[in-house]
């Protein structure tokens, strides 16, 4: 097993580093156990008082089982705020308290902290560093059904349109938690609250299938919901991700980063274009392109976004008229 473990101390390294060890033979049923044997042969590494770390960049809790794994980083659960090793700083977390200070008695604050691991799991924060996170709106939940008289009022701090629930998006999450706790906070939040995300109308895909036997040599990343294609030969990508079409509203220029970060991923990984079933798509990859890779601090060459339907007339030796209108060249 070899596993490659964050290390940085404040006190001396300017950049943190991962550090390899191997282990032979060796059967570990948690990652607490796992760290348990690296403590004892590197005394140096911290770790001491943390229930929750990352795997491979998933927040796992020390109990998340590790059978099966051979080849893994492990990481602190707010890289950014470390100071030694796995160990971290806070205070972004403690920072979202001061919000809701004035509604929490007693017992809340401690409530509160028990819901750490919840504001570092969406992805989204390495996009909005001011993301109240999802800890946010299971906090929030609770202080509305323990003091409903105040319901308005707690509601507004975490359904904000600047950097609260508007914002949040399953596809973001990175965790290997359960989410229970958080589903049950969104449905209340859904089925009790108003809240200012406008809502963008999404273009249902058409169930067409479709066949090709002409593009052999093209490496294709297709982006959106599975249709019935083959003949392709598709890559492998982050195509999960939101491409920022539904926070045009909020926030473009986020919008354009996620779009952008899209389009640098498939290019990255030598597709020659991406393919899309869907307007929305195509608008944030081609009609944005522009403006996506402005954002990302790089440019296009030789790519291009193209429409099943596009592909599908050129697999059939008719050239789409729609093609004048893209904005990336079509070089096919």
């Amino acid at each position: 097993m070899k596993v490659e473990i964050f290390r940085f101390n404040a006190k001396n390294d300017v950049l943190g580093f991962y550090k390899p060890y191997f282990f032979e033979n060796c059967e570990f049923a948690t990652l607490g156990d796992l760290l348990s044997e690296v403590k004892k042969q590197d005394p140096y590494f911290d770790y001491e008082g943390i229930k929750f770390a990352r795997i491979n960049g998933k927040v796992s809790s020390l109990d998340q089982s590790i059978a099966g794994l051979d080849d893994f980083k492990i990481s602190p659960l707010n890289e950014h705020g470390a100071y030694k090793d796995l160990l971290y700083k806070n205070d972004d977390f403690m920072a979202v308290f001061e919000l809701f200070k004035k509604f929490s008695k007693g017992s809340d604050r401690a409530v509160y902290k028990e819901l750490e691991e919840y504001f570092y799991i969406s992805d989204l924060r390495n996009y909005m560093s001011d993301y109240l996170g999802e800890s946010s709106f299971i906090y929030g939940v609770y202080l509305c059904k323990k003091y409903p008289e105040k319901k308005e009022e707690i509601s507004q701090i975490f359904l904000n349109d600047k950097n609260g629930f508007p914002y949040y998006d399953e596809r973001f999450l990175n965790t290997n938690l359960a989410k229970d706790k958080l589903y049950e906070a969104v449905k209340y939040i859904k089925d009790n609250l108003s809240f200012a995300r406008q809502q963008i109308a999404i273009k249902k895909e058409p169930q067409n299938e479709y066949k090709f036997s002409k593009f052999d040599d093209f490496k294709v990343a297709y982006y959106g919901k599975k249709a019935k294609i083959s003949g392709l030969n598709f890559i492998e990508f982050d195509s999960e991700k939101p491409n920022g079409y539904e926070y045009l509203p909020l926030d473009k220029n986020l919008s354009y980063k996620l779009a952008g970060e899209i389009l640098f991923d498939a290019y990255d990984n030598d597709a020659d274009f991406i393919l899309v079933n869907d307007e929305n798509d195509f608008y944030m990859f081609d009609t944005l392109a522009k403006q996506a890779q402005k954002a990302s601090g790089r440019e296009l060459e030789n790519f291009y976004v193209l429409r099943l339907d596009e592909l599908s007339q050129i697999e059939n030796s008719t050239l789409p008229k729609s093609l004048k209108k893209h904005k990336l060249r079509v070089l096919i």
